[in-house]
């Protein structure tokens, strides 16, 4: 994932927000994975 600094807020949510989509979008992961993926990405915001 791209280094965050530099970044205005804006933009880091929308990092954040393709991350959740593209963890949502993984196919091989389990529920219970993509869950805690999603959680932590939430808690960087």
């Amino acid at each position: 994932m791209k280094n965050m600094l530099g970044k205005s807020k804006g933009e880091q949510v929308r990092l954040i927000q393709r991350a959740i989509e593209a963890i949502r979008n993984q196919p091989d992961l389990s529920p219970d994975a993509k869950k805690r993926g999603i959680e932590s990405l939430k808690k960087a915001l």
